[in-house]
This record gives structure tokens, sequence and C-alpha cells, in this order.
């Protein structure tokens, strides 16, 4: 069948396509789907039952919106879940444009045949604005409902701008009349019922059944002062500070300032709004952008023929504009008098005309064309905010700053653009305008009579009270949940009770002081900017923008302690309203060994206080590993040298520092500094507000553009985009491939000028304060106790990336390094081993992982620590070559138990160390001094289990069975005779039987190479469908001696809180 009859089409169910979905489907326990509402280009729409709903409950029936797997867990995730949840849980109901979003309900996550999907859950809605004209002759909304459903759009736009979102999809089909009356639901499942669909078959698209005539009846139709609108499909949404694509917008109703692809912002939402009403009353769109040459019979899209329409309508595009856009577009279009050159005069009806705006007389159609071209101003700093207009005279929402025109409130059933406790009230309002004036006088009043007042005024109390007044009066009070009265009485009567103690009196003006300028701070914008010019100025190193803290060009931090290695932070933020920040760009590098580096990058961490902490996409990289795979070497290597370990502690003279400080940055070391001679190297921030947020957001660019994985990421693109081949790799494929791209690149590759040392930083703790945490490691517990808990940890993507060279140095000195080169069939196979290592990178890439952690206050507890991540895949990517899976694993979890005396300062409970000399003495036996045998250690325990089922590479499995082959050979090799040795005879006699059973066990050995390889192959080819866990449990050894030999105890004596 056709893809056109299906809808979406068959070749939409695809991997990182959609959910396929059947009737009767339980989503999340509790949804279960009864018939298709719709689709779009990203999801499928979907009628559902909420079991866990009684029956006529509002949201029985919801709206299932189920995305497709490209949305989320790509490289460029789109912002719906996030912008819906801001939107929700950041506003209440009685705010301004609140009730005209369509809010999320619920969300969660489902894994289907074609990958990971999100699941969205919303309010159930009627239609769109796209067919309610319908209802209506010539497809025409009423004048007056045209009227309050733009004052509705323009509230959700409102309240949706000050949450710092912009929708940039405003169009008919995203616009939703809302139910009125929810049990007719009952009668749309008695009349349209699905189709049958069975599960056997391929999955095929069911037609969409929309609610367009079942949300009223038909006698209410004829009154429709009732119907109401939301804004939805925030698919495409953006935040203010970050956009997920520059091209936005429908292309009839794109701004002006993004055809010439100039910088945008919220405006662009208000351009989109007046194309949409005009759309919507008059059934016209005011731009088309079509041209057709006389001998075409169709028409196409023409960015010229676009721009010249606007021209026509609103005049020519200001030189400010052009200036932003796009240099060759703007020089090919425009003229120098901001007219599309080259082009003929349009013969196009005025916007004011009849033609377009029927049905309306003349002073009807004059208001609303000007109030069209109040909002759709070419230039988008002239464009109106919100407040405007709504004032705008064809609206006529707002008559004052708080009172909403009463008509068209009764209509709208909107509050007024005010906090809840206003009234509309005229004899109240004006008392409310008078009460600072009547306060204020009253004080001074008292001041000039009495003495008490005076120390009531120094207190701070009356200052404070003045200010919540004033602040109640102009709308903008810090906490505006609270009564104003109930402010009121809690600071005067707090300052009767402290007016009776002198102590307390001077506690309270130390609490009330600090309290009148957060109050400023929070209701006057002059405040606010006064106290960011200022902190600009003392703290030069900080970036002030709005409620943002910004720190950049931060010194590394250059660790110099158990192993070399360098820390670099390339810039942090602080939110003060979300209380979180993010750091932009991590990059660790660590020395290893000698030949042996760690690299660690990722794009972003953020920390919300006592919330979480999340971190990007992060890629590791082990690097070096250069030795060569020769007998030789490996013959002259023995098993008690001094080869270093993976986690051997280098000499750290001061040449050898700086050269892995060079190595690491690619010959651009940072510079060695003191902890004050970093903080001055920092550069000056601007202090005027509008050049420090676009030097924020410049800088932000900047980092963005010189990441190494963003670079990565985008060459892989290229190289996709370039490709015929349709067939894309998935997700953890493109991780795999972006750290492998990023193993021949420094460990540290954006290295700051100066760095400082770990020890630097240790000296800045004084003595004093050392011992006092030593005496008091009950407060580590205390500070240790609520971070653990309050921050659960969450990592995107585990990306770690081994070359082949690294591998094949430690089979050298973990397995080659036994035998004898005259062995040739141990030689042969030791080439079968390292070939399939030469010139590959081996990556394992873990899923999300979540995090949890638990520190004791009571110190005979121990510290619970659990990992889980969801998915394990390893690829094997060959150099300037291809990726492919060699192992699959369906998930992964991790648990440690560490004892409470492994935290620092707790030596005083770590256990007695055994005393074999005194056992000994005891039992009358002598002592016998054994070092190996007496070692002071304790465990952590560790338990580790991997979720089936599991998926292994031919390949891999050849390996393994190489591996385990060359094993077994050299314990044949290495074992002894069973015979004396000075058994002449009969010993020589064994000696040959032996050496020939070797022989053929030998031959045997290596000639089941394929049977072995199939043997194993079907052993785990079961593994495949099978459900269910594999673990390993043990404990991991910890040396206690330099916790017992610290000397803090023998100096400082008991602890006080232990």
């Amino acid at each position: 069948m056709d893809d056109q009859k299906n809808e979406e089409g068959h070749s939409a169910y695809r991997t990182g396509g959609f959910h396929p979905v059947y009737i009767d489907d339980i989503f999340n326990d509790h949804y279960i789907v009864c018939n298709k509402l719709g689709y779009g280009a990203y999801s499928t729409v979907w009628l559902a039952r909420d079991t866990n709903r009684e029956h006529g409950h509002e949201h029985q029936y919801v709206a299932l919106k189920v995305l497709s797997g490209e949305c989320y867990y790509t490289d460029v995730d789109i912002f719906e879940r996030e912008i819906l949840r801001h939107l929700r849980d950041n506003g209440k109901p009685t705010m301004p444009g609140y009730p005209f979003i369509c809010h999320l309900l619920d969300d969660f996550e489902i894994t289907g045949p074609y990958g990971k999907h999100v699941c969205l859950v919303f309010p159930l809605m009627g239609e769109t604005l796209r067919s309610f004209g319908a209802l209506f002759q010539r497809s025409l909304v009423p004048y007056v409902t045209m009227r309050r459903f733009t004052i509705e759009i323009a509230l959700a736009l409102h309240y949706a701008h000050n949450q710092g979102v912009i929708h940039t999809d405003i169009q008919p089909n995203n616009i939703f009349v809302q139910i009125r009356d929810r049990t007719l639901v009952e009668r749309y499942l008695q009349e349209q019922k699905p189709p049958d669909q069975d599960r056997e078959v391929p999955y095929r698209p069911i037609p969409s059944c929309p609610l367009q005539n079942y949300y009223f009846t038909r006698h209410e139709s004829d009154s429709i002062n009732g119907f109401s609108v939301v804004l939805g499909d925030w698919g495409v949404a953006s935040w203010k500070t970050k956009h997920l694509s520059e091209n936005i917008q429908p292309v009839a109703l794109r701004a002006p300032e993004v055809l010439i692809k100039a910088p945008w912002d919220e405006t662009t939402d208000w351009w989109n709004l007046g194309a949409v009403v005009l759309e919507v009353y008059c059934a016209i769109r005011m731009f088309s952008g079509m041209v057709s040459k006389p001998a075409e019979k169709s028409s196409h899209y023409d960015v010229r023929m676009h721009l010249a329409e606007m021209v026509d309508f609103f005049g020519p595009f200001p030189r400010t504009l052009l200036a932003k856009g796009d240099p060759k577009l703007v020089k090919d279009v425009f003229s120098e008098d901001g007219t599309v050159s080259a082009f003929p005069q349009l013969r196009r009806p005025e916007l004011a005309s009849e033609e377009i705006m029927e049905g309306l007389n003349q002073e009807a159609r004059e208001e609303f064309a000007s109030f069209l071209r109040f909002v759709m101003k070419l230039d988008p700093s002239q464009r109106p905010d919100a407040e405007q207009i709504l004032r705008h005279p064809w609206l006529d929402a707002l008559r004052d700053k708080t009172q909403m025109n009463p008509a068209v409130a009764a209509q709208t059933a909107t509050p007024p653009v005010k906090p809840r406790s206003y009234t509309t009230d005229t004899g109240k309002s004006l008392w409310r305008r008078l009460t600072p004036t009547f306060f204020l006088g009253a004080t001074i009043v008292q001041l000039a009579v009495f003495q008490w007042p005076w120390r009531w005024t120094l207190s701070g109390a009356p200052v404070l009270t003045l200010f919540l007044l004033h602040g109640d009066n102009s709308g903008n009070r810090v906490l505006p949940f609270c009564h104003i009265w109930t402010l009121f009485t809690t600071v005067n009567l707090a300052y009767a009770v402290a007016s009776t103690s002198w102590l307390l009196y001077w506690v309270f003006a130390a609490l009330c002081y600090p309290a009148i300028y957060i109050t400023c701070l929070f209701q006057y914008r002059t405040v606010g900017n006064t106290t960011r010019w200022i902190l600009r100025g003392f703290l030069k190193q900080l970036h002030f923008v709005d409620d943002k803290i910004a720190l950049f060009d931060i010194p590394a931090l250059e660790i110099d302690t158990e192993v070399d290695g360098l820390l670099v932070l390339r810039g942090i933020s602080l939110s003060l309203s979300t209380l979180s920040f993010t750091v932009h760009g991590v990059e660790v590098g660590i020395k290893l060994s000698n030949d042996l580096e760690l690299a660690i990058q990722t794009e972003r961490v953020t920390v919300s206080m006592f919330r979480s902490i999340e971190v990007d996409d992060c890629f590791a990289n082990i690097k070096g590993g250069k030795q060569p795979l020769t007998l030789g070497q490996s013959r002259s290597m023995s098993m008690d040298e001094g080869a270093s370990s993976i986690g051997a502690v280098t000499d750290r003279n001061m040449p050898q520092v700086s050269e892995t400080k060079a190595k690491m940055t690619a010959g651009n070391p940072p510079q060695d500094s003191s902890n004050a001679a970093a903080y001055k190297a920092i550069k000056k921030q601007p202090l005027h507000s509008d050049i420090a947020v676009q030097r924020y957001h410049s800088t932000l660019e900047l980092l963005d553009a010189s990441n190494t994985i963003s670079q990565a990421r985008a060459d892989l693109r290229q190289r996709l985009t370039s490709t015929a081949s349709t067939d894309h790799p998935d997700e953890s494929a493109l991780r795999a491939a972006i750290c492998s791209q990023l193993h021949s690149k420094p460990s540290v590759p954006n290295p700051p000028q100066r760095s400082v040392k770990v020890t630097a930083l240790r000296e800045l703790s004084s003595p004093r304060m050392r011992r006092f945490m030593h005496r008091l490691p009950m407060l580590l517990r205390l500070l240790l106790n609520p971070l653990s808990y309050f921050h659960p940890v969450t990592i995107r993507s585990t990306t770690v990336t081994a070359s082949g060279d690294w591998i094949k140095s430690l089979l050298v000195q973990k397995v080659f390094k036994r035998y004898d080169s005259s062995e040739m069939e141990l030689e042969r196979l030791q080439e079968s081993v390292s070939s399939w290592v030469t010139d590959a990178h081996f990556t394992l890439g873990l899923g999300s992982m979540t995090g949890h952690a638990h520190v004791p206050l009571i110190s005979t507890f121990s510290i619970l620590c659990r990992m889980e991540f969801d998915g394990v895949v390893a690829h094997r990517a060959l150099k300037e070559s291809s990726i492919y899976e060699i192992l699959k694993l369906r998930g992964v979890d991790a648990s440690f138990v560490v004892p409470t005396f492994l935290l620092p300062h707790h030596e005083h409970i770590i256990p007695d160390k055994i005393n074999s000399e005194a056992d000994s003495a005891k039992c009358g036996a002598p002592v016998v001094a054994n070092d190996e045998t007496e070692s002071d250690t304790t465990t952590v325990k560790m338990a580790v289990r991997g979720h089936l089922p599991a998926t292994l590479d031919q390949d891999l499995l050849n390996f393994i069975a190489l591996i385990v082959k060359h094993s077994k050979l050299l314990e044949l090799d290495q074992s002894p005779s069973p015979m004396d040795d000075d058994v002449k005879g009969f010993g020589e006699f064994t000696d040959a039987i032996n050496t020939k059973v070797k022989a053929s066990v030998k031959k045997a050995v290596m000639g089941g190479d394929q049977w072995l390889a199939k043997l194993a192959g079907k052993a785990l080819k079961k593994l495949e469908v099978v459900d269910g866990d594999i673990g390993y449990s043990g404990g991991i050894p910890v040396d206690l001696n330099k916790y017992r030999l610290t000397g803090w105890q023998e100096v400082e004596g008991e602890k006080l809180l232990p």
C-alpha cells in the first residue's frame, strides 16, 4: 500500500523512527491506548485512558504523545520534555498565561524495537485552529472570538518568555481549542472504533480519528463564548540562552531576522502571532514566497519573493537589521534603500483592504491593521512586549497598570496581569496605592513627637515594612504567595519580641538590614543593575549577567600528589534563581605510568544544589603503551623486575613534571603560578550590562566551538552527510567514533595560561583549622551525609577507548614473556593474537549511569555506593576505516561497601593490627617472622552484575579462544616432571614419556582451534536469548599502613567528636 495512504507511512517505523503502538497497549502500567488522534513529523498522538483516575475525573482520558527515537538520545536532543517540565513546575495556575499553555501531566520512557522513546502525557484537547474555522461560514472565525484567542495566546507567550522559553513554532496546528465537556469522549469511543491490528504481521499505521466533532454539542456551537485555546506542541521550542536550531518557524511565517540569518530572540514569537492571527481570521496567508514562471505549471518558494512581500506591507528593511544578517545574502538581495533589488513592484491589496479583511468596516479594518503593524515590526528591537500588546486598542485587554478590561476579562476568564492579591475594586485599589504614603507619614510624625520610634527605626523594621508595602502596590512584591498584612504583622511582632532584650535587638537588626537589601534586589530592577555594576568592579574575574555569575579563564589545577596530572575547568556559571552551577568544558589528564596517560573530557557538568549532579557524555582515552611486541624484549623482562604497573607512582622531579604538562597540552603547558598570581591573571570584565551579556554569550560560543568533542562530532556529521549511504550508525557507535578521534588529540587540548598546584592550595587551609577538623571527624560525616543523599550523580553516557598498542604491551608484560622463542607453535599463536589488536582502537561504551552514595553519621556503619549503567556496548574501530560492534550487554550495576574508617581523620577507629607474636607466645609456639603473610589490609566489598541478554561477536570469541589456548600451552610447558630428578634410569624414562605426552596434548590443543571456537560460540549464543543476571562478588584489598601512620593522633591527641 502507498505510504501516502498510510498517514505517516511504513518508512517512519525504522531505527530511530516511530514506535509501533497497538490499541489496548499499556504504557507505564496505567495508560491504556484507546485510539489514534494524529501524528506529526516527530511523534504520534494517541487517546489513552488513565486507570489511576476514577471515572469522571478531568484527566481520566489523556493525550499520549510518543516521540520518535531521534528526538532524544542523540547528539542534538530536543528540549521539549525539559521545557514542559520547566513551564509546569516554575509557575502557578493563578499566574497570567499559565492556564493558556498545554501543560505536561506526566512523562516516561519506553524501549521498543526501534530504539528508546520519550512519552509525554497531556490533557485532552478538542481540535486545532487549523480546522476550527470550518465550524463557521466561509471558514472565518468570528471577529470577537479571534480577539479573545489573541489575548490568550499573548498571555501564554508572556508567561513562557518570563520563564526563559521561546516557542519558535506558532502556527494554527499548534493552537488547541480546549474541551468544555469531557463526558462527550465516551460518545467518541462508542462511535469511532479503531480498526483491528494484527501483531503477527509487520506494523501498519492506522488512520487518525481526531476529536474534531466530539468536544461540544451542536446546540452549543452557536454560542462560542465558552471556547478557549491553549498553546501547545513545544517540540522545537528553545531556551533564551540556548537555541535548538537557528533555522526556525514554518517557512511562510518566518520572521525577517530568521530569513536573513540574523540573530533572533523571543520577539520572533510576536511576529508569528501577528501572521497567525490574520491567517486564522481571514483564512489567507499574509506571505507565501511562491513564484512561478510563465512556462512552468507549478510554483516554487523564493526567499526574495518572501522578503519583497514583507517590504510591500511594512516598508524597507532598516539598515540596523541588515547589518546583523548574512553578508552574502544581504548583498545579493537588498539594495541600498532596504528594498529587494531588481524585483518588480508587487500589486497586492493593502493590508487594511476589504479583500484581505473581509466582513469588517473601515474603522475595524484600520484598527486590525494597526495592531498587525504594531506587532510585526521589521526590526526586532522595536517590537512591543506583552503588556504593550495587551494595551493596544484592538485588544483593549489592559486599561491601567492594575486593571483588565472587564468585558474582555468576562470573555476570557483570564486573571489580570498582576499578583493574585490584587483586586479590581476601585476603592480598595486606591487605598492600596495610598498605604505606603500613609505609613511613611505616620512614621515621620511619630519620630517627631516621641522618642521610642527612633529605636524602632534604627532596627530596620519600618524600613522593611515600607518597602514591602511599596512592592505590593507596584505589583512586584517579594514572597507574593503571602498576604501583605501577614508579612506586616510578622515583621513588627518579631521586633516587639526582640526589643525586650538588647541581645535580641541587635540580632534582629543584623537580620533585618540584609532582608531589606534582598527585598529591594527582588522588587527593583535599578537595585539589581547597580549591584551587578558594583560587583563587576570589585570582583573583576566574574561575569554578572541577569541572575548568573560566570567565571572564565580559570587557572588549571596541577595534580602533584600521588599521581601527576592536570585538571581544567574552562568556565563556571552560577544561577542564583535556580541554585545551580554549570561547568562548561572539563578536561583531565592523568599520568598513570611512564608511558601511559588517562584523558577524560566532557562538555558540561550541571550541579543543582540539593537535587542532582548531571554530567554530559563523558569520553575517556587510555593513551600510551607503544612498546613493540618483540620476543627479545619479552624474554628480557623478568617477573620480579620493576616493570611499572598502571597505577605506579613515578619519580616527580621538576623537569619530569614540566615534561608531563607539555606532553598533555601538546607543547602549550600553563605557567606555574602562586595562588595570588593566578587570581590576578584572570581577565577584567566590562561593567556595562549590555556589554557583559554580549561578552558572556560570545565566550560560551567560543568555548563550544573550540571544544574537541564538538569538533569531532561536527566532523562525523559532515562525513555522514557526504556519504550516499542511508545506513547511519547508532548513537553508541557515533560516540565510539568520537572517542576514537579524541584518542589522537592532546589529553588537555585547551590549557589556560596559568596553573596552580594542589600542594599550594593545601597551604591555604590553616594548621589550626586542620587540627580542628582532625579532632572532630563527625563534622566531616555531617557534611558528607546530606551532600551524598541530595546529590545523586547521573552521567549521560561514558565511552572509554584504548589503543591496540596498549593492549599489545599488556600482552607482552602479562602473557607473552614466559616462553622461549624456539616454541614455534606459541610464536604463531602470538602472531595470531596480536594481529587482531594491531592498528585498531577498542571502545567500551556505558549507557546512562545513575550513582547513589550514603555516608552514615554513625561510624559503626559502612559507606554504601551503588552505580547502574543502562547498557554496555564494545566496539572495535579500525584506523581510518570501519567501526563495528563486538559486545553488547543489556546493563550493568555495581555496589560497593566501604569501611567508614577509610575517611580522612578516622584513623582512631581502624581495627587494631593482629599481633602474631603475642598470639604465638601465648600458645608456647616459636615466633616465625613472615612479612608476606602478615599483611595489614582491609577489604572493600564489591558486587557486580551484568544483565542478560548479551551478544558477542565471533571475532571476539576467536580472540578469547586464542588467549585461553596460549595460557594452557604455557601451563603445559612450565609444569614440572612428576618423578624425582635424582632417579637416574627410571627418571629419564619417565621424562621421555612426559615429553611425548606433552607433545600430543599440544598437538591436540593446537588442532582443536576451530572446535574450541565453535563450542564457545554455541555456548555463548544462548546468552542472546536468555534473560537474567550474571555477576561476581569479592573484595578489594586496601593497605592500612598509610592510614595508620598519619601522625595526627600522636600530635593532636584524642578526638572530641569521634
